[in-house]
């Protein structure tokens, strides 16, 4: 980030954007792999989505900064905030302990044991041993995992484009409808809070119903007030669609990441979540794109909440048929060793 900002050319800057995303890109899944793993199974739902609560509000607060500062500092020195972090690693090096999971994957069984004792987490069930250590990346399509973890990174694509399309547009179609631009990036903070909230909310639910049921929940919510956005209602209505909007597309992800993470084992958990939400950046890539196939022409609000409207209804129909959790999936029995004849000599 600090490379983006001293960067003397498009070039460089391009080099330290592409090198930037690395880090970005590995913190929530690593995040929310450690929150899964210490928090208490009762209220696990519920830590992680308080916890999901932070890149929303860190967006909201970087957006801030933008208005703040880009038009007097230029893009330079809202770039230099990114190095603000690097102050937390102290921090989270004396405050954070290791996951007891990647420590016994690694035979360091007596720290494991130590750290897993001082937070109360509970003994890891016995099993027998692999001949060979598993790669992570393997344990997502092992024991019949396959087609559910296509399935998800399916979801998670329909997931990010619906995100990050209406996140992008969202502004701008509210203005093709006639509203100021003060209104219209008012629209985009309704919308954020509606995700912040609708998580808090979704994700004391899932701790009950389960995080599938909620990503279904999301999905179905996305869909229905993008389809009434449609019909062009009063502001006062369009404001609590969007915001209900803002549940099914940022909610959505963040009760989806909570489905990932309790889906895999401790071991493959952060690979799971960091494949699901890297295949599924091509949504994010690929919606900003979709959403400009259809904001421009009067009837840019019709035409965008249909559109957006679509991934989220397929987005469902996937997540209705992948399993709530590990132990739905069907197990692939191991080939039976061929029966040999003849006695002993």
């Amino acid at each position: 980030m600090l490379g983006c900002g001293l960067a003397p050319s498009f070039g460089v800057f391009a080099a330290f954007r592409f090198v930037a995303g690395f880090g970005i890109g590995g913190l929530l899944p690593t995040a929310i792999a450690l929150t899964s793993e210490f928090a208490a199974p009762q209220h696990r739902s519920r830590i992680l989505g308080a916890v999901l609560t932070g890149p929303p509000v860190g967006g909201l607060l970087a957006s801030a900064a933008s208005v703040a500062l880009l038009a007097e500092h230029g893009f330079q020195l809202v770039y230099g905030l990114g190095v603000v972090p690097l102050l937390l690693v102290p921090v989270a090096l004396r405050l954070l302990p290791e996951s007891p999971a990647y420590l016994r994957a690694r035979g360091r069984t007596a720290e494991a044991d130590e750290i897993a004792a001082a937070f109360g987490l509970p003994a890891p069930a016995v099993v027998p041993a692999p001949a060979g250590r598993r790669s992570p990346v393997r344990t997502l399509f092992a024991d019949g995992m396959g087609p559910a973890t296509i399935g998800i990174w399916i979801v998670t694509i329909c997931s990010l484009l619906t995100l990050f399309g209406l996140s992008t547009w969202l502004p701008q179609i509210m203005r093709t409808a006639g509203y100021g631009l003060s209104s219209s990036v008012a629209f985009l903070l309704v919308y954020s809070a509606g995700g912040i909230v609708g998580t808090l909310v979704a994700a004391h639910l899932a701790q009950r119903l389960g995080a599938k049921a909620m990503v279904l929940t999301g999905f179905a919510a996305a869909t229905i007030a993008l389809a009434l956005l449609a019909a062009q209602p009063p502001t006062g209505v369009v404001l609590v669609l969007v915001a209900v909007a803002g549940f099914g597309g940022l909610g959505t992800q963040n009760l989806l990441n909570d489905h990932v993470a309790g889906f895999y084992p401790a071991g493959a958990r952060a690979t799971g979540l960091g494949w699901a939400l890297g295949v599924g950046r091509v949504g994010a890539i690929v919606g900003p794109t979709y959403g400009a196939l259809f904001v421009g022409g009067g009837s840019a609000v019709v035409a965008s909440a249909v559109a957006f409207a679509v991934p989220a209804l397929l987005g469902a129909l996937v997540m209705s048929r992948l399993p709530r959790s590990r132990t739905d999936v069907p197990v692939v029995a191991a080939p039976r060793p061929a029966a040999t004849t003849g006695g002993a000599a």
